[in-house]
């Protein structure tokens, strides 16, 4: 994976050197971001950069404006830039302290805040191969169970089911399959209000999703319907 991040990122010794490049090209990423945005997410950049653990979003979004980006293709670097921005902002901002205003739009990042969502909605489920003992029992993935969309007066209303698919073995231990329903559940209250209250209203729909864990419909939705 680090042989496609080369420009930023090499091995000496088994340890990661961080590029001069990456620097610039995430200084950039912030400059476009502007200061309204990048004040309240720099300086957790800076920490993981000093830290040694650089966030992986803005990685990604100075890989995607130095590989696609064309000097005369001002369509397709505007692309790039909107993705990047996007990339940049989705996870960084979970470190953003809820109290903080709220300093995103629909209206001026509709890709970021659509990404965002995107991120709160999954069960932060993606496969890693660096779980402790403690996190092995979380869901493995989610799944889309139904979606619905009503289009009368005003706002869409947007209804969503999603599954948590929790390790099968789960089944046949009913006291760590609660714990995992429960720990899932302050998660759903907790994680996706918290990012997504850095929305400034109004949305431009509301949202409601019901959740379920391998087959159990759970007490906690993530319920977003009253940000119009």
């Amino acid at each position: 994976m680090l042989s496609g991040f080369s420009d930023f990122i090499t091995l000496d010794s088994g340890k990661c050197i961080l590029s001069d490049r990456l620097r610039i090209c995430a200084d950039e990423l912030f400059h476009d971001l502007g200061s309204g945005i990048a004040s309240h997410l720099k300086p957790f950049w800076e920490k993981g950069l000093a830290d040694g653990h650089p966030d992986h979003g803005v990685v990604a979004g100075a890989h995607i404006i130095q590989s696609i980006s064309h000097k005369n293709n001002q369509t397709q670097n505007c692309f790039a830039r909107e993705a990047a921005r996007a990339m940049a902002v989705h996870n960084l901002i979970g470190k953003v302290s809820s109290t903080a205003t709220q300093f995103l739009s629909w209206e001026e990042e509709p890709i970021a805040c659509m990404l965002l969502l995107c991120d709160q909605i999954q069960t932060w489920d993606r496969e890693r191969g660096d779980k402790t003992l403690s996190q092995k029992d979380e869901p493995d993935r989610a799944e889309l169970l139904d979606l619905t969309v009503n289009v009368t007066v005003g706002r869409p209303q947007i209804r969503m089911s999603i599954e948590y698919v929790a390790p099968r073995y789960l089944d046949h231990a009913p006291e760590v399959f609660n714990r995992v329903k429960d720990s899932l559940e302050n998660v759903i209250e907790e994680k996706p209000k918290a990012a997504l209250s850095h929305i400034k209203r109004p949305w431009p729909f509301s949202l409601l999703v019901e959740c379920w864990l391998s087959g159990r419909q759970l007490n906690r939705k993530m319920d977003f319907q009253d940000l119009g």
